[in-house]
């Protein structure tokens, strides 16, 4: 396999992919990143991948609010690159598709990994998109499909698509330790951007019932949010009306380097999104020994082994959160929990063991348990 090229064909290139990549280019001679002109590429040389590995496809699409975008010069790439593997993401991808029928030409092996169910929230939509799933499933029908979080897994395998496959992704750094966090008091922490689906508010409401409720007193937590984004003002505003001043904080945007001392001195960790396809942020808190609270809409769900590091709950039921919090209180459950998340990020998503299942399901082999 050392010898062999692999093309990952991407929307865009995110960090919560840096596992898989830092794994799959110790095993293929050459691992090629196909995404829009438009991507960022972050800082992807840390784990190994040069720049000149990167191939920039023209996108003339203006349809980019739900990816459904056409990118240009596939056929191209193909040629030149001539992998021996394609990785593409995103089933109903009209990009997927049409490197899958050039992957038939060339008898190339062919493989896609999807994140989130992914029906339109449209009832209008719905019908014709049920019948392009339906074409889709004859089209895959040996194609093997990686749902990424149990969400896109239970879609797509719901949905009838046969080769289908649950694998997720994994951190890529593997240098664990286990942090003492302080625990004074319930310091919780939200990482991420400030918009409607990150449903941060929800957790500001949450907090303001449990202290009108005394469950907790003003004094016995803080709510710290690390991020930016257009409802930023709202939210302060929110507040303010609360009389949560005390309680609630606003780091603003925070760079990566910067971030792990934050994690560290916090000792709850919250995604609370409504909609999240996965969530980096939730290995990241793992990785530095926090528990952690996740919605059951977010695709971090997947890494939560509930009263054992964390818990999930419904984003859109404040007793459900109110539960998860009230829990939490406990200074020892915390502690313990925090080091159960560290032990299982590297029992359970070691990016070399995730990896060795990928290399497994490239083969052909079996699933991820």
């Amino acid at each position: 396999m050392i010898n062999e090229k692999l093309v990952i064909i991407l929307p865009n290139i995110h960090r919560v992919y840096f596992g898989w990549f830092k794994y799959l280019i110790e095993k293929f001679r050459y691992l090629y990143l196909a995404v829009p002109e438009n991507s960022r590429l972050l800082n992807i040389e840390k784990i190994g991948i040069k720049k000149e590995n990167i191939i920039f496809l023209e996108n003339k699409s203006k349809v980019l609010k739900e990816y459904m975008i056409k990118l240009e010069g596939l056929k191209k790439v193909i040629n030149g690159v001539e992998p021996d593997v394609i990785l593409s993401k995103i089933v109903f991808q009209p990009y997927t598709v049409d490197s899958f029928k050039l992957s038939i030409k060339k008898g190339i092996d062919f493989l896609i990994f999807d994140e989130l169910k992914v029906y339109p929230e449209n009832l209008l939509l719905k019908i014709p998109f049920k019948f392009y799933l339906n074409h889709l499933k004859k089209l895959y029908k040996e194609v093997p499909i990686i749902g990424v979080t149990k969400l896109a897994y239970e879609f797509i395998s719901n949905e009838g698509f046969k080769n289908t496959f649950y694998l997720p992704y994994s951190y890529w750094k593997n240098d664990y330790k286990n942090i003492e966090h302080p625990q004074d008091k319930l310091r919780l922490l939200y990482v991420g951007n400030l918009v409607n689906v990150k449903n941060v508010d929800f957790v500001i409401k949450a907090l303001k019932l449990m202290i009108d409720k005394k469950i907790l007193s003003e004094k016995e937590v803080v709510f710290t949010i690390v991020g930016d984004g257009p409802l930023k003002k709202d939210l302060k505003n929110l507040v303010k009306k609360l009389n949560l001043t005390k309680v609630v904080r606003f780091l603003g945007y925070v760079k990566n380097n910067e971030l792990f001392e934050i994690y560290k001195s916090h000792n709850l960790f919250i995604l609370p999104s409504s909609k999240e396809a996965v969530g980096l942020v939730v290995l990241e808190a793992m990785y530095n020994s926090l528990p952690v609270l996740v919605s059951r809409k977010a695709g971090a769900s997947s890494y939560i082994f509930d009263y054992y590091n964390g818990i999930t709950f419904n984003p859109f039921n404040l007793d459900s959160l109110v539960y998860a919090i009230k829990y939490y209180l406990d200074e020892e459950i915390r502690a313990e929990h925090g080091k159960n998340s560290l032990k299982l990020l590297k029992e359970s998503f070691d990016y070399k063991k995730i990896g060795e299942e990928l290399i497994k399901i490239i083969r052909r082999g079996d699933s991820f348990e």
